[in-house]
């Protein structure tokens, strides 16, 4: 398995096979073995100091003051390593390119933007969202239905219920992600424990005792005054896999029910029983899709130009007996506009060979280039000879530079038969007449790539003769196009 190839290649130091594993095949860098240890903590261990820092750099969890920081701090082999750890402050390194979507949970729940209900906790005002809270909690969806069904505003003066505390259980109903002070421990276990989240206590109490067992065995030279669970970094409870769960119910739910679609056969859901609270709906065609700004606006700057300015030439109206504002959206599919808005909400893309090319058009209309690339990760896990030059036109077009390297990787393995296609020649030639002011010998990219490709995957002494008979072929169908390059 890719992830055990992982943590073999961090206790070496392979920071090249690393970045491929992590970049390339999309492994999880905080995943986790049978001892509890990340991949950061064997770098730590070993001594590699490169390998640290591009693991912090792209999202190793190792935080101050919690489990996997002090362990990585007090495993760390050299003292240059403490010192990376201590300069990047031992923060979660939650980066845009790989944690878009929980950074975007994250920001939801702490602007309160396009919030319908707000709790006051002890005098703080907490702003949130009917329909997240009620996907997510059993307790918020009974209550939301019945006693909160007309409030706006919910007050709570319980000496019990501490501000902090509510907020960090809200913090994880939104995003899977659980942090607090360790005297904030059990208050929190109790609001979680009312608001009937599944296995909430026996999380937080794993961690708290992870956080013990730590303590005692370095004799007090490890502190843990913060306790924090990251999604997915228990064995019996995957919080982040949970909140996709529960958000794709609640996507479900605000598609025409001849539309929607479920990744398992038999879902255990409530989207036919439950109350939607949409704040918009969008028009495709005759199909009606009672959605939320919240998240449209966020994840899509075209969405948020048109809900929050009324662009022209859209239309507004009110439903009978219901004040939703409807958004007509025109030159698209319904089908493909199920398919982004389950994307919104969940960060997941259900795309086919069929479906992909007209998938990423809308999504570079509607400027949600996240789906683009997810539709550029499926499309290089289904290369085909017949089919890869296609795509790796797909991936120029869209600007899907891993895409395009996945695509003359292939070619340059399969070089003998995409030769022989007329569209991989086709290519060639246009390749060729894009050159300007083209001299009698000049490069051509996609030979140019190609080339590269060919020469690096050199390894052993019977490579070397494969290599030499592919750039042979190279210059034979260069030769036969009329091309010097």
């Amino acid at each position: 398995m890719d992830s055990l190839e992982l943590f073999r290649q961090c206790k070496k130091g392979n920071i090249e096979e690393v970045r491929y594993l992590v970049e390339q095949q999309d492994v999880d860098v905080n995943v986790r073995d049978n001892w509890d240890s990340t991949p950061l903590y064997y770098a730590c261990l070993c001594g590699h100091l490169q390998l640290v820092e591009y693991l912090i750099g792209v999202g190793a969890h190792c935080e101050a003051n919690t489990f996997d920081g002090e362990r990585c701090l007090y495993g760390a082999l050299t003292d240059s390593i403490r010192k990376i750890l201590t300069q990047h402050n031992l923060v979660t390194a939650h980066t845009i390119r790989r944690d878009a979507y929980e950074e975007f949970l994250r920001r939801l729940f702490e602007s309160g933007e396009h919030s319908d209900i707000t709790f006051v906790v002890q005098g703080e005002s907490v702003p949130l969202h009917r329909c997240l809270l009620s996907a997510r909690s059993e307790y918020f969806r009974d209550m939301f239905s019945t006693r909160w069904q007309e409030r706006t505003t919910v007050t709570i003066n319980r000496g019990q219920v501490l501000p902090d505390a509510f907020r960090a259980v809200m913090k994880y109903i939104y995003t899977g992600r659980f942090e607090c002070p360790v005297e904030l421990a059990e208050c929190c276990i109790r609001i979680g424990t009312n608001c009937k989240l599944p296995n909430f206590k026996t999380i937080i109490q794993e961690a708290q005792k992870k956080a013990q067992v730590l303590q005692q065995g370095k004799h007090g030279l490890v502190r843990v005054t913060r306790v924090v669970v990251e999604p997915g970094s228990c064995q019996d409870h995957v919080g982040w896999q949970s909140v996709g769960a529960d958000l794709r119910e609640l996507a479900q739910s605000t598609l025409p029910p001849d539309l929607r679609f479920w990744p398992t056969e038999m879902p255990f859901c409530h989207t036919l029983d439950q109350t939607n609270f949409a704040d918009v709906c969008f028009m495709v065609g005759d199909h009606p899709f009672y959605c939320h700004k919240m998240f449209f606006c966020p994840r899509s700057e075209y969405f948020q130009a048109l809900l929050r300015d009324h662009f022209q030439e859209t239309s507004w109206q009110n439903t009978s007996g219901c004040s939703l504002p409807v958004v007509f959206l025109h030159n698209i599919s319904p089908e493909v506009f199920a398919t982004l808005v389950h994307y919104l909400y969940c960060n997941q893309t259900i795309v086919s060979m069929e479906t992909a090319m007209e998938v990423m058009m809308v999504a570079d209309m509607f400027l949600v280039p996240g789906l683009t690339r997810q539709c550029g990760v499926y499309l290089g896990s289904c290369l085909q000879v017949h089919s890869v030059v296609s795509i790796l036109k797909l991936a120029r077009l869209f600007q899907l530079p891993r895409l395009e390297d996945q695509c003359v990787a292939f070619i340059a393995k399969n070089l003998d038969q995409v030769v022989e296609l007329e569209q991989f020649q086709t290519l060639v030639l246009q390749d060729a007449e894009e050159v300007k002011g083209r001299q009698e010998t000049d490069s051509v990219q996609v030979v140019d790539d190609l080339r590269h490709h060919i020469s690096c995957g050199v390894q052993t002494i019977s490579g070397i003769q494969e290599a030499r008979t592919k750039l042979a072929t190279l210059e034979a169908l260069l030769e036969e196009l009329g091309i010097e390059a």
